[in-house]
């Protein structure tokens, strides 16, 4: 920190770009990884705690497939995840080999894709929802109700996020959407999982999708009404059309509000994932506030797109 403060006090406008995409990048990498490997030391439960780092795992493994399948150079990948980026690389560079648990499963997923000759952006979509899917059942084996409710809220967020995208592409269509929706496994088929479903712990069905999709985007506050995305939709329709950037910002709000919540939980698990959620949201809101000095944004500005804060 001291190290982004220095430089953000005298940054010229000219090194900003290249100050986020390079400097930047290894000082996120650097926090979080140095987080995860805390949160890991400390937890009892290595299954839940290292839900955070697998989740740069299967984005890393989306650019290169990502890149494999468009022959071009494979990006700067994340360092903060459970495999070194060369190693990940050199495992799909040999087909699957040695990989297994959900890098095994997402591989499978996309890799058809790329021999394919897909869609890059599904091939993407299809690594981060085994994320996602795995995710949903380590939440449900552990009935922790904060893990069910942040699963949801992550897998509604993309998916909602993917329609008001789709809905703005004049070229989109159903069937497309829902190739990039994340599809939530069947609760009656998760081993130990419960019967009764408390209403609001699973994610939104494909039916409201489908419904969704015929209706137009200024109809989001209506149709989400009663969820946990009321609030969301109503603020993103606030100046009188749908902005889906404030959308994105309280959906991500939703999250970082419920780690929150969770600080107070006693003799469990979920103050260290809290824990680790909220420095992912710090370290957004740093990108956030460096980006926007770096454009000549005026503060008031800057703070309309921070994200809720942890403390």
């Amino acid at each position: 920190y001291p190290q982004i403060g220095e430089i953000c006090g005298g940054m010229p406008e000219d090194r900003a770009e290249s100050f986020i995409s390079e400097v930047f990048a290894d000082f996120k990498d650097q926090c979080l990884a140095n987080c995860f490997k805390e949160l890991s030391q400390l937890s009892v439960h290595p299954e839940i705690t290292s839900l955070l780092p697998l989740r740069y795992d299967c984005l890393n493994l989306g650019w290169i497939l990502k890149a494999k399948a468009a022959k071009e150079k494979i990006p700067r990948l994340f360092r903060c995840g459970t495999v070194a980026p060369d190693v990940l690389e050199r495992m799909v560079t040999e087909e699957g080999v040695d990989l297994t648990g959900l890098l095994k499963e997402a591989y499978d997923h996309a890799f058809p894709l790329v021999e394919a000759g897909a869609d890059v952006r599904l091939i993407g979509c299809r690594t981060i929802a085994a994320y996602w899917r795995h995710f949903l059942r380590v939440a449900r084996a552990s009935g922790l109700e904060f893990l069910r409710l942040l699963a949801t809220y992550h897998i509604d967020g993309v998916n909602l996020s993917t329609l008001v995208r789709l809905k703005h592409d004049g070229e989109a269509s159903l069937s497309r959407l829902e190739e990039e929706l994340v599809p939530a496994p069947a609760a009656q088929n998760e081993p130990g999982a419960p019967i009764w479903e408390p209403v609001g712990l699973e994610p939104l069905s494909k039916e409201f999708y489908r419904r969704a999709w015929g209706e137009s985007v200024e109809m989001l506050p209506s149709l989400l009404g009663g969820t946990h995305y009321e609030r969301a939709s109503n603020e993103a329709m606030s100046g009188g059309t749908f902005d889906s950037l404030v959308f994105d910002k309280e959906l991500d709000n939703l999250i970082a509000k419920l780690a929150r919540e969770a600080r107070v939980a006693t003799f469990g698990v979920e103050p260290l994932f809290a824990y680790g959620i909220a420095r992912e949201v710090e370290v957004s809101n740093l990108k956030i506030l460096l980006g926007g000095r770096g454009v000549g944004l005026k503060p008031e500005r800057i703070q309309e797109e921070l994200r809720y804060g942890y403390v």
